[in-house]
């Protein structure tokens, strides 16, 4: 196999840390490599990579929406519909914290419920259902994607990232063959291996915090 689209570190990397990785062999890297990049994705509740995507959001109150992907690519036109009518113009006002601009809202308080019993019809905050789609490119450059040239490709995923995958991939290493149920029941440690949880250590999971995305 070879390694992962997702893949969050490289063969070429990830062995200089992991003793004896090399000599396990190229499938086995490559596999751990892709069990611990996909647990952070799901921890963090974003895709890392640079592509272009569409999600649907409720519609925001006022000119702002932050989406859940950053940074977001400003040189690519970004693209939305609301509940199927295409929007006007959409700005990128601040690309490393993925918030959009548009001018005259983004339309929330129309498709907000109204509170039960309500004679003026007030709306709940945040009630609109999905009806947003923002199409934009947004992520990082990964390490595997890097390339000499030309033209010259730099990675930009933060080293921290990185970093945490390869720790993530050491402790899968260190841990293989091994019942984990039978490990945290002896040790009276954290049950490691079911769930994200358990297949991202503690240190991991903290350096990972200021990564996790939040959708609205």
């Amino acid at each position: 196999m070879a390694l992962a689209a997702n893949a969050l570190t490289t063969l070429a990397r990830a062995p200089e840390e992991v003793t004896g990785l090399t000599a396990a062999g190229t499938s086995l890297g490559e596999r751990l490599i892709a069990v611990a990049s996909d647990a952070i994705e799901h921890y963090c509740g974003r895709s890392f990579a640079k592509l272009s995507r569409t999600e649907r959001y409720r519609p925001p109150r006022g000119t702002e929406l932050v989406v859940n992907v950053r940074p977001v690519d400003s040189s690519v036109d970004v693209t939305g519909t609301l509940d199927g009518v295409a929007l006007g113009d959409i700005v990128v006002d601040d690309p490393d914290a993925g918030v959009l601009y548009l001018a005259g809202g983004w339309g929330g308080a129309s498709y907000e419920l109204a509170y039960p019993g309500s004679v003026s019809g007030h709306p709940i905050p945040g009630s609109a259902r999905r009806v947003l789609a923002v199409t934009y490119t947004a992520g990082f450059i990964l390490p595997k994607d890097e390339s000499a040239g030309p033209p010259a490709v730099v990675r930009t995923l933060p080293q921290d990232i990185e970093q945490a995958c390869i720790d993530t991939v050491a402790s899968l290493f260190r841990r293989r063959g091994i019942d984990q149920a039978a490990a945290a029941f002896d040790t009276g440690n954290e049950l490691i291996g079911r769930g994200v949880g358990g297949v991202l250590p503690g240190p991991v999971r903290a350096m990972l915090a200021p990564f996790r995305s939040r959708v609205i």
